[in-house]
C-alpha cells in the first residue's frame, strides 16, 4: 500500500522479491507483455463477480417463447457472474461467440487445470470450442492467446479431431 509517497504494511525484503521477479518477467517476455498478461489478469479477477450483462452494458431482450433451448440457456448465462460459470457454460457461450473478450481467459484457467476438462458433449469439449475460435476474439485478449498456445503445446495423445483442431489453433495465433 502506498501511503503519501512511503510503503506501508510491507516488508523490504518482499518489495525487493517482487520487483526482482517482475524485472525476470519483462526481461523473459517483454515489457508490454508483461503489462498486456497484468492487465487481462486484472480484468479477470475485477470481471469475475459480474455478468456478462454487466461487463458489456448491454441487455439482451427475453428469449422468444418458442426459443430452442440453447438460445434460451446463453441468455440466462448470460446474466450469471462469469466466476461461476462452468466447463459446460463457458462451452456454449464460446460455441455460439457469446463474450468471448470476457470468456476466453476464464476458459483457459480451466484449461489451464484439465486440458480434456469436458462440458456435457465429450471429453476435451472445452478445449475445442476454444480452439476454433478466430484469430480476431484472441487478438483482443493476445496474454490468453499465449497461454493456451503453451497449454496446447504440450498435449501429446489428442484425437485426429483435437489434434487439427490445436495444429489451426497454433497458425492462427502465430504472430500474437
Amino acid at each position: 500500500m502506498r501511503i503519501g509517497g512511503g510503503l506501508v504494511g510491507c516488508r523490504w525484503e518482499q518489495i525487493e522479491r517482487a520487483a526482482a521477479w517482475q524485472n525476470e518477467e519483462v526481461a523473459r517476455w517483454g515489457l508490454s507483455e508483461v503489462l498486456m498478461r497484468d492487465n487481462e489478469q486484472v480484468s479477470r479477477f475485477v470481471n469475475g463477480s459480474r455478468s456478462l450483462e454487466e461487463i458489456e452494458g448491454v441487455r439482451w431482450p427475453a428469449p422468444p417463447a418458442d426459443a430452442t433451448r440453447l438460445v434460451a440457456t446463453a441468455h440466462a448465462l448470460r446474466r450469471k457472474p462469469i466466476s461461476v460459470l462452468g466447463p459446460e457454460d463457458l462451452r456454449l457461450l464460446i460455441s455460439q461467440d457469446v463474450g468471448l473478450l470476457h470468456l476466453l481467459p476464464s476458459a483457459v484457467e480451466l484449461l489451464r487445470a484439465d486440458p480434456m476438462v469436458e462440458g456435457d458433449l465429450y471429453e476435451g469439449d472445452l478445449l475445442s470450442a476454444v480452439l476454433t475460435r478466430g484469430r480476431e476474439a484472441w487478438a483482443g485478449v493476445p496474454g490468453t492467446a499465449r497461454e493456451l498456445r503453451t497449454i496446447v503445446s504440450g498435449l501429446v495423445d489428442l484425437s485426429p479431431g483435437l489434434r487439427r483442431e490445436a495444429d489451426d489453433f497454433l497458425a492462427v495465433v502465430a504472430g500474437l
